[in-house]
């Protein structure tokens, strides 16, 4: 299955920006940021969330299924909503 990874810094995430065909993917987050237990969030510009997680003050790393249906969505974090990743799914 296709997978996409972004890694969270002191600055935010990186890459800022993915674009992936609609479809089932893992999407995988490396938090080093050296911030612990970040709250996720998968929105889509217009509807309800995708998804929110928070991640065990143990663990630094998220993995996930998604199937994301054409659009843009922002992944970003609670605490910090200025850090962002814009992913945007395009028909097959």
């Amino acid at each position: 299955m296709p997978s996409e990874q972004v890694t969270i810094t002191t600055r935010g995430f990186e890459p800022q920006a993915l674009t992936r065909p609609a479809g089932r993917f893992f999407l995988s987050v490396e938090n080093r940021s050296g911030q612990r237990g970040l709250t996720l969030i998968i929105d889509p510009e217009h509807g309800n969330r995708v998804r929110e997680f928070t991640e065990p003050e143990d663990e630094l790393d998220w993995t996930d299924e998604l199937q994301l249906t054409p659009g843009r969505y922002v992944l970003t974090t609670r605490e910090h909503p200025d850090w962002v990743c814009y992913i945007t799914v395009t028909p097959q």
